[in-house]
């Protein structure tokens, strides 16, 4: 019994390819929005074996594709299941700002046709629910600041959450309550309220941060959680690599389970999940930047949204702002490069306009 290879989308023609090279295809009427579900979405085990003899029984040669469409998604349940699935995470996935408004432009519905959107509803800009946002750049860029603005704005979308709403994982000590109240206050918002939020979470090591990771289903089941930080993902990976550099093929191994639960709970939960990296030097002349992050192969598995963070020192040192940095769109789905430029102050971060 021949089974399913591949599923390959030209214009509006869908092409089952089996692993015996026999292909089929169905003209099918889909929609833009099922269309681009199609594009961009993996197909793994869609069709069952009942499925696939349905769909070649009513294949044969002689078959015109028109007759083979007709019947085809009507009985199989596992493709309209899928759209509609899908339908309803597009519907339902929100936007994060992150305080730059020139960064949250970077993501955005913008790119989902106007027709698309109902009309009750203006397109929403900042990190994007139902997937993994990266900031990585060297000390002092900027990571941390942007972690700790993230409490702030979601308390300005849910001032009154049904409970603890946000996960904070600190594998480098680098979670400060008092930034987050000085943010809270110059903006004269409710600190205690913002922080009241927070289910903050140490873990100095590599063995703390998987058992922090076992513990988070639990946290999502009892917890109305919308927003989860790392700061840093990669942290406690490369101290145990250096540690224990016999074992990086199991380290390595770890940290892809943990981002395809990461990615998971994303999808599962509808949340915003906002990690940062350290950066490492690069000499090899295919990559454009001097760095990347830690463990850059790993996270570009399943991490789509990358931002490269910086400081711009003969700017700010000629204008004196030392708060001023850049934020490098390197990788995204929807949106092409784009580099900004924003200011760390007492109230945050926000956009610059120099």
């Amino acid at each position: 019994m021949p089974k399913l290879k591949k599923i390959i989308i030209r214009g509006k023609k869908l092409l089952f390819v089996t692993n015996s090279g026999n292909t089929r295809v169905l003209d099918e009427s889909l929609s833009p929005s099922e269309l681009e579900i199609f594009q961009n979405k993996e197909f793994r085990k869609i069709l069952t074996p009942n499925e696939f003899r349905h769909l070649e029984s009513h294949s044969p040669k002689n078959t015109i594709p028109q007759r083979v469409a007709q019947n085809f998604l009507s009985q199989t349940h596992h493709i309209s299941r899928f759209i509609a699935d899908q339908q309803t995470q597009i519907a339902n996935q929100w936007y994060l700002p992150s305080g730059i408004g020139m960064l949250d432009q970077f993501f955005s519905r913008s790119h989902i046709p106007p027709h698309e959107i109902p009309s009750h509803e203006l397109p929403s800009h900042g990190l994007p629910s139902q997937s993994l946002t990266l900031f990585y750049g060297k000390a002092r860029s900027g990571k941390s600041q942007i972690c700790h603005q993230l409490p702030v704005e979601l308390f300005k979308l849910s001032p009154v959450p049904p409970g603890k709403n946000i996960i904070f994982i600190d594998t480098e000590n680098t979670f400060r309550p008092s930034r987050i109240k000085e943010i809270a206050t110059t903006q004269k918002l409710l600190d205690e309220s913002i922080l009241s939020n927070i289910i903050a979470v140490g873990t100095p090591n590599y063995a703390s941060f998987n058992l922090t990771m076992t513990k988070i289903p639990e946290l999502l089941s009892t917890h109305p959680i919308e927003l989860l930080i790392i700061d840093s993902l990669t942290n406690v990976y490369r101290v145990e690599i250096a540690q224990n550099p016999e074992n990086v093929n199991s380290i390595i191994a770890n940290l892809a389970r943990n981002l395809k639960k990461l990615t998971q709970w994303a999808n599962n939960y509808n949340l915003v999940v906002c990690l940062t990296s350290q950066v490492t030097s690069t000499f090899d002349k295919t990559y454009f930047f001097d760095v990347i992050p830690v463990l850059s192969t790993t996270l570009n598995r399943y991490i789509k949204n990358w931002i490269l963070l910086g400081e711009g020192d003969q700017e700010a040192n000629l204008i004196g702002l030392h708060g001023l940095r850049y934020a490098h769109l390197v990788n995204s789905e929807n949106v092409q490069e784009e580099i900004i430029k924003f200011e760390i102050s007492p109230s945050g971060v926000k956009d610059f306009f120099g």
